[in-house]
């Protein structure tokens, strides 16, 4: 009876293992934060390193500022680097799905198929290390039909264990995507006062100034806009302002001599765009065509050429005389 006894409550040991803990402790540890301390260490973080198949990132922190190390210490894209810290910070598991590090290239976290991000402070210690890998799917959450989850494979580097997370968030992965990349930012369209185009090629200048007045298209409040030659189509303004606001460099090129005016070598100057934004003035200075698909742009102000779309390049110069004219 005694040894029967033995038996069963050994059986019962092996059954329940209780030194995992009970079920809510296993539970919490399986969805629970991959990086539990991160949040509390984050701000002293110096470095960011991201390498994916055939790509690498290094981001810097550099006399106080973040800086994208392979494209000249520019200024990196905070919102990105802030999004990244808060998704690194708060990252769960919803699921380990296996233990096995044999299986990691049929998750895609393993090195030649992975993305892994690498956080570190001044003395070098790691505050985060993780491979993100394949996406399994996505999950629609029947409260919020056109919200969608989705859940990717991730693990901690140098460890076997695989999760499943449905709060990743992907980061992008070329240095060109990681630089402080919109030129008018912080600019509301409404602080524009005027615009003027100056270009080489002939009756194809103009200066767009918004009046005092306002008028009401299908119920809409809108400004008034005028040129030297009668008024401008308030739509038509509008689209410029739009366009003017939202440019974003799609690469940066060179860092200029602070002495440098515009490159001669990279045809700037062909047309220019100012703006009168409160008091102060915006100029850019368009140059020839880069890499397929792109154009150099300069801005006053700033050290750098950078590139961007051709068809942002193609949204300013379409906006003519004949577009902005309103007909008599």
């Amino acid at each position: 009876m005694a040894i029967c006894f033995a038996l069963c409550a050994l059986a019962a040991i092996a059954t329940h293992k209780p030194w995992l803990g009970d079920a809510h402790s296993r539970t919490y540890a399986r969805v629970g934060l991959l990086f539990p301390e991160l949040a509390r260490v984050v701000d002293t973080a110096v470095e960011v390193v991201i390498v994916s198949p055939g790509k690498e990132v290094k981001l810097h922190l550099l006399d106080g500022a973040w800086r994208v190390k392979d494209k000249l210490n520019h200024p990196a894209h905070l919102s990105r680097l802030s999004n990244l810290f808060a998704t690194l910070s708060t990252l769960k598991s919803s699921d380990m799905v296996s233990d096995n590090a044999a299986n990691h290239a049929v998750y895609g976290v393993d090195a030649e198929h992975g993305v892994r991000i690498t956080l570190r402070d001044a003395s070098g210690a790691v505050l985060a290390d993780l491979m993100a890998g394949n996406l399994r799917g996505q999950e629609l959450i029947p409260e919020e039909a056109e919200r969608a989850i989705l859940a990717f494979y991730v693990r901690r580097a140098g460890e076997a264990d695989v999760y499943l997370s449905n709060n990743y968030i992907a980061p992008v992965t070329s240095p060109s995507d990681w630089i402080e990349n919109k030129f008018l930012a912080s600019v509301d369209p409404a602080s524009v006062d005027w615009v003027e185009r100056i270009s080489t090629l002939p009756d194809s200048s103009w200066r767009l100034t918004r009046t005092q007045d306002t008028e009401f298209i299908d119920d809409v409040e809108h400004s008034v806009w005028s040129l030297e030659s009668g008024l401008a189509r308030a739509w038509a303004a509008e689209h410029l302002l739009a366009v003017l606001t939202d440019l974003r460099a799609s690469d940066v090129i060179e860092k200029l001599d602070g002495a440098a005016g515009p490159a001669a070598k990279y045809g700037l100057g062909i047309e220019t765009y100012r703006a009168g934004i409160g008091g102060a003035v915006f100029q850019l200075h368009l140059g020839t065509l880069a890499r397929d698909g792109h154009r150099y742009i300069q801005i006053d102000g700033l050290p750098w050429v950078y590139t961007i779309a051709e068809y942002e390049s193609e949204s300013l110069r379409q906006v003519d005389l004949p577009f902005l004219q309103l007909a008599e």
